[in-house]
């Protein structure tokens, strides 16, 4: 990403973009990284969230128009900008059960469905649109819960340490399975099974 981000910087200097962007949209980028860069200061939410709206309206628009540009010029660009937005849905995703974060795992969770389809996953492209409408017609009670992070489950008190539904269920499973009066050992032939 910093290689990106340097080309980025280097199209606008020589596309003469520099000057689109306002002076107060530096400081906040440099307000947002000193507070970073010192690990005793204190990050506020309003520090990032302004970071964040500034970057949306004065970085994205040139950010896309760059990304435009050189996907048409250069088959090498288009491929590892493919990548690491798959790469980014990916992150995204795993961020949003470690978090807990309801809305995110859903816009996530849709933006891998043309994944599937194009690496021909024929059940996750024809359940995931079923699941996704589902969770979106869910009862208020339920969403209310899922938003506030309970549809994560965590083993241990924490934070980022949030896991797939199934991954949880898997683990105890698999360890009853393999213990004493479990399934190793056990033969899928009748006549093993019948004493």
């Amino acid at each position: 990403m910093v290689l990106l981000f340097k080309a980025f910087f280097n199209w606008c200097r020589d596309e003469n973009r520099m000057k689109t962007i306002q002076p107060n949209v530096w400081k906040v980028f440099l307000d947002c990284h000193s507070s970073f860069a010192v690990p005793s200061t204190p990050q506020s939410t309003e520090d990032i969230e302004e970071f964040f709206n500034v970057f949306e309206e004065h970085i994205l628009p040139l950010f896309e128009e760059f990304r435009t540009h050189y996907c048409s010029i250069s088959p090498t660009f288009a491929f590892w900008d493919m990548f690491l937005h798959a790469v980014e849905i990916l992150l995204q995703n795993i961020r949003a059960e470690r978090d807990g974060l309801w809305l995110l795992h859903l816009k996530s969770v849709s933006a891998m469905l043309p994944y599937f389809f194009i690496t021909n996953r024929t059940n996750y492209a024809r359940w995931t649109p079923a699941y996704v409408l589902d969770m979106l017609n869910l009862p208020e009670t339920v969403k209310s819960s899922f938003l506030s992070g309970e549809f994560a489950v965590r083993q241990k008190p924490g934070t980022f340490n949030g896991i797939w539904s199934d991954m949880a269920t898997e683990k105890p499973i698999i360890k009853d399975s393999k213990g004493c009066g479990g399934i190793v050992g056990f033969s899928g032939e009748m006549r093993a099974r019948s004493g």
